[in-house]
């Protein structure tokens, strides 16, 4: 059968963002220091653009504001009052792993992992995912993971806490001859107190056990933290959300940005009287300026109803706390607002607001749920803030297990499994009642 060719046509659709659209999407993703940027890079491209700051005048000492906001001779730039940040955890590791004579493809996966290790020291993705969102096989990770787990300080790389504590004990010539095998196969059973069984089974006495555990409550659950920066890190709210008169109001921080406008100067020549090649240039840097002063406006309108709908979902949230967080999803902020999903996680992403009890971002405000017997489901993160709180408050000499902080929930009325509590223990990077237990 021979091949031939034709000339066909056919209807299809498709959405097309312009570059005008494209920037207000991106403007309305931008985070408060990302917005500040953009604009002191588009007030140096487009001579119609003029940023006035609330400060100006105070650090001008006479200085034309044109000249300030443009060129910063003399005008307010908070970037440039901001104080240089010590070494991240992600640089360090990286500086280290340049020293080592690694294949260039072993270097750049384990580069790759360390830019998701947190602050902790935890790796904050799996392998297999890590494979799938870049270029490198499975077995190129791991072996990039194992170089990255010998590196300073010991235990980074880890993914769960028993892989953080075996790596320490592995790299300590002085650990406790039962540590690793308790840790790898009796953690469970030695964080319920059942030292005398793992006693039994190991074949050794419950003083050797106990003499292991107390060395195990010496390694640390989380080496990261002592390469972090100790420079303090200021966020800037975009809002504050404040009870007045009974009343939850919310206030937009405009602080924190100049005010935008159009240049009188050039705003108020007369096209005609420039040349045709002056007056083109201009004129499509004012409808830029116009469409940036358009996208400003819709980004805080946008930011402001998100709020707003936030407080009205979370109400039991501002008065009572944490363990009080409802599960609430992208989906229900949208339809609530008539918006798209897409819409709401670019408004949320890197926002943060202040509130009387301290600085949450967007982003904490949406998580899934649990059932309760009330009928109404209960925030995974709002169950984990109940965990932490009881853990805060309990008799370092009698901790609460697992199951224990399992009861005291469904005495709440929240029905959760003994593994669930544990899962959500782990992930909040607390160790286990046996370990946290003070003699």
């Amino acid at each position: 059968m021979l091949a031939e060719m034709r000339l066909t046509q056919e209807q299809a659709m498709k959405t097309i963002l312009t570059a005008e659209l494209r920037q207000s999407v991106a403007i309305l993703q931008m985070p408060g220091y990302e917005l500040l940027q953009h604009l002191q890079e588009e007030s140096r491209d487009n001579p119609l653009i003029e940023l006035e700051y609330p400060s100006e005048r105070l650090f001008s000492m006479g200085a034309s504001k044109r000249a300030g906001s443009r060129h910063g001779e003399g005008g307010y730039d908070p970037l440039l009052r901001a104080k240089a940040s010590e070494e991240t955890l992600e640089a360090q590791l990286i500086g280290q792993l340049k020293w080592l004579q690694l294949r260039s493809d072993v270097f750049e996966a384990a580069v790759f992992l360390a830019g998701n290790i947190n602050d902790q020291g935890y790796l904050d993705i799996s392998l297999e995912t890590a494979s799938r969102e870049s270029r490198f096989s499975l077995a190129l990770l791991e072996e990039a993971l194992t170089r990255l787990q010998a590196l300073e300080p010991v235990g980074v790389g880890a993914r769960t806490l028993q892989e953080c504590l075996l790596l320490q004990v592995r790299r300590d010539d002085h650990a406790h001859p039962l540590a690793e095998i308790i840790i790898a196969r009796y953690l469970e059973s030695a964080a319920f107190g059942r030292c005398t069984q793992v006693a039994q089974e190991l074949r050794v006495s419950p003083t050797a056990v106990g003499e292991a555990m107390q060395y195990i409550r010496t390694l640390d659950p989380k080496p990261g933290c002592s390469c972090c920066p100790n420079d303090t890190h200021y966020i800037v709210p975009d809002a504050y959300i404040e009870k007045l008169d009974g009343t939850y109001t919310i206030r937009m921080n405009e602080k924190y940005l100049p005010k935008v406008t159009l240049s009188s100067f050039y705003h108020g020549l007369k096209w005609n009287l420039v040349c045709k090649e002056t007056a083109a240039f201009l004129k499509e840097k004012e409808k830029s300026a116009e469409w940036l002063l358009r996208s400003l406006d819709q980004r805080k309108k946008t930011l402001v109803r998100v709020i707003e709908t936030i407080v009205e979902e979370q109400m039991a949230f501002l008065e009572r706390g944490d363990s009080w967080l409802r599960p609430m999803s992208l989906k229900v902020i949208a339809e609530k607002l008539g918006m798209h999903e897409s819409t709401i996680s670019r408004a949320v992403s890197g926002k943060y607001v202040k509130l009387p009890g301290g600085m949450y971002e967007l982003k904490y405000f949406f998580s899934a749920g649990l059932a309760t017997f009330s009928g109404e489901a209960a925030s995974s993160r709002g169950i984990k803030a109940r965990i932490k709180a009881m853990v805060d408050k309990e008799d370092r000499k009698k901790p609460l297990s697992d199951q224990r902080m399992a009861e005291l929930l469904l005495e709440e009325g929240i029905h959760i499994a003994r593994r669930t509590v544990a899962k959500y223990r782990e992930e909040l990077r607390i160790l286990p009642s046996s370990v946290r237990k003070e003699v």
